[in-house]
């Protein structure tokens, strides 16, 4: 376990200074002062990385992120925004000029392949974002040919950011290796006020299965 901690926090280190890297050649969206850019909300920010031979895909990844402003009635929905957490906004945020508004936020990682994997994102925005926090770990455990889907409400519209995405996993030697599967964009909310809300992981159906492992498996 201290040595699976250690190969983590040396991933975050060397996620942040990949993401240093890629920064001057991976297209990005900075936020448009403190209240955030809303025009990133709507639309899906997805990559994808493959390993494959000839026609053959082996394994792969997909990464997405998305945000969505509250309908009208999913805003005044007491299921959506709890009592205490609309007056404890309200107090903190409606009552000033901030616009009263709300926003879902939701990360997906659809891990086509046939082995268990820790996914981490490096960039130091995104490791203390709601997205860590409601989880409590900077890195999450996704099964084999699963897809882990969380999310949460925030007052707040997001930026965006590149972030490298990495990943640990036991080889059938039983050794642990480390890999870097490209950038993600991921659009994070400019400040961590949050309402928490659910964490899945579930199989792949058929429909998003591409790989010989997970097809075979």
């Amino acid at each position: 376990m201290q040595r699976l901690m250690s190969v983590l926090l040396l991933m975050t280190l060397m996620g942040f200074l990949l993401f240093l890297f890629y920064l001057s050649f991976v297209p990005h969206a900075d936020a448009k002062g403190d209240d955030g850019d809303p025009s990133l909300c709507g639309q899906d920010w997805s990559s994808e990385s493959q390993k494959f031979s000839k026609d053959a895909i082996h394994e792969r990844l997909i990464v997405t992120s998305e945000c969505q402003r509250l309908s009208v009635d999913e805003f005044v929905d007491h299921t959506v925004i709890p009592p205490h957490v609309r007056a404890e906004w309200k107090m903190d945020l409606w009552d000033s000029d901030h616009p009263i508004v709300a926003y879902r936020y939701k990360l997906e990682v659809l891990n086509d392949r046939d082995r268990d994997i820790d996914f981490n994102l490096g960039n130091w925005d995104f490791a203390h974002s709601a997205y860590t926090l409601m989880w409590e770990a900077f890195s999450y455990k996704i099964p084999a040919c699963s897809k882990m889907t969380m999310g949460f409400i925030s007052p707040w519209a997001p930026e965006g950011q590149n972030a490298s995405v990495n990943l640990i996993y036991r080889i059938p030697e039983g050794k642990l290796v480390t890999e870097g599967a490209g950038v993600a964009f991921v659009v994070i909310p400019v400040w961590d006020q949050y309402h928490p809300g659910s964490v899945r992981v579930s199989p792949l159906t058929s429909d998003e299965v591409l790989s010989i492992g997970c097809k075979h498996g």
